[in-house]
């Protein structure tokens, strides 16, 4: 993700920023090469994720992405209508 010049980065950066409203929440290396491997994608649109932290110190070649908190999206409330069908017509409604 953090080499502009490769192919596939500048794809993955089209898409993200393209047509979908895409928001890539990591903004550091997370690999000890010093690229970045991990992701957290959301839409534009939703505020569901808090910073991000890397830790650098796991005994392994990736480093830790860990969110501190994730918030709950905003749903708004679905109304529905349902009518009584009388018992008797039942079996004469069709789609």
């Amino acid at each position: 993700m953090d080499v502009m010049d490769d192919n596939d980065v500048k794809t993955l950066h089209n898409i993200l920023e393209g047509i979908n409203s895409l928001h890539q929440h990591v903004n550091g290396p997370t690999h000890v090469s010093g690229h970045m491997l991990d992701l957290i994608i959301t839409r534009d649109s939703d505020d569901l994720v808090s910073p991000v932290e890397i830790f650098s110190d796991m005994p392994s070649d990736h480093w830790a992405t860990m969110l501190s908190e994730i918030t709950t999206a905003k749903i708004g409330r679905a109304h529905f209508c349902f009518s009584q069908i009388p018992s008797d017509q039942h079996g004469s409604i069709s789609p």
